[in-house]
């Protein structure tokens, strides 16, 4: 129950809970059953498209929880590919080492040819 009534705190937002137990038929509410009252009786008030606006069931709630940890792998893996390759630019420009391991040339070419195009821009709003 104290987490019922930190979260209400916290968020600054109406809650209520009501609690079976297997063992007691009587069930457990939170914050008092005239408050669990009015917070259901209000949102059973509002009409359907409003009730069921933000709400998610378990499949939906995994599905965009595993939507957003790809979108966040996806992001660092291109971070790091980046750092690879400006590790790699920068190893041979001051030692001639040029060993690209597992790299792809296209993906080189490519975080090159797109500096290069940063650069480009920057000169021209330099001259300006």
């Amino acid at each position: 129950m104290k987490k019922f009534y930190e979260l209400s705190t916290l968020c600054g937002i109406e809650a209520c809970a009501i609690i079976y137990d297997e063992n007691n038929p009587q069930p457990e509410v939170w914050p008092s059953f005239s408050q669990v009252r009015n917070v259901l009786f209000r949102y059973m008030s509002l009409p359907d498209h409003e009730r069921s606006k933000k709400m998610v069931n378990l499949e939906t709630y995994l599905m965009q929880s595993i939507e957003k940890a790809q979108d966040l792998l996806r992001k660092q893996m291109e971070d790091n590919q980046k750092k690879e390759i400006a590790d790699l630019i920068d190893r041979f420009i001051h030692t001639g080492e040029y060993n690209m391991g597992n790299m792809n040339l296209n993906d080189v070419t490519f975080y090159i040819d797109k500096n290069l195009k940063q650069i480009e821009k920057r000169m021209d709003s330099m001259e300006i």
